[in-house]
């Protein structure tokens, strides 16, 4: 079992043997699921490691589509 403390913020440090079991970087984001009394935590993947990928026409707020896409996908994994 690994501990961690809640801080005034109601942050907690992620442990590092689970940073390294889900492959978890600085700035990556996970979502909390949670089941009954437990909660899951999931990586989400980072929209822009795909960036590039797809060619577009014209100019393209890519700040808003990657939010939106995060929350899609957040909610994709927290329905696994």
């Amino acid at each position: 079992m690994l501990l961690s403390t809640i801080t005034q913020k109601g942050q907690i440090t992620v442990p590092k043997k689970i940073r390294d079991a889900l492959k978890l970087k600085t700035n990556d984001q996970v979502v909390f699921v949670q089941r009954g009394n437990n909660i899951i935590i999931k990586p989400v993947k980072n929209i822009l490691s795909i960036r590039g990928s797809i060619k577009v026409n014209g100019e393209q707020d890519f700040s808003s589509v990657q939010k939106h896409t995060q929350t899609k996908i957040a909610k994709r994994i927290a329905n696994e």
